[in-house]
């Protein structure tokens, strides 16, 4: 398999336009708590102001092997010197690679560890049993409820 982590700040304007397709799909929107469309303008405004923001950090993953498929995004934000963040993922709704989840789970992981982050926390939509059972696997814990999303968190160990 080969796995390609690219920051957004790195990409072309066709490679984001392809991810704000990704985002703006129904199946990703649904479970987000940000669920409107946006806007090409909005995406690229938003990917500019990363160039020099210290606390967010986008990443496209591309998950490939002979014959099956991953593309997704996996975020930081909130980053807070060496201690913590909130992160998020996403994939293509069309990606056929079984495990995706996992494998940009572990990604995160792996960057929170090279940031020297301790805390990741997250919210996930109640009714998305899928990755509501990935971030059980990873022993993320719930710590608390509102509006029909879970506010989860996991302790990083280090490697």
């Amino acid at each position: 398999m080969e796995i390609t982590v690219t920051n957004f700040v790195h990409l072309d304007t066709q490679q984001l336009t392809e991810i704000l397709a990704w985002r703006n799909d129904h199946s990703v929107r649904s479970v987000s708590r940000n669920t409107h469309i946006i806007s090409l303008d909005e995406h690229l405004a938003f990917v500019d102001k990363l160039q020099t923001d210290q606390f967010n950090k986008y990443y496209r993953i591309l998950l490939t092997t002979d014959h099956t498929f991953a593309h997704g995004a996996i975020f930081f934000n909130d980053i807070t010197a060496g201690d913590q963040a909130e992160i998020g993922l996403y994939k293509r709704a069309d990606s056929t690679l079984k495990g995706a989840g996992t494998i940009m789970l572990d990604m995160i992981i792996l960057l929170a560890r090279q940031m020297q982050l301790k805390t990741l926390r997250l919210c996930v939509a109640k009714n998305n049993a899928k990755a509501l059972s990935l971030y059980r696997k990873f022993g993320v814990e719930p710590i608390g409820e509102e509006n029909g999303f879970l506010t989860m968190k996991l302790s990083i160990q280090r490697a």
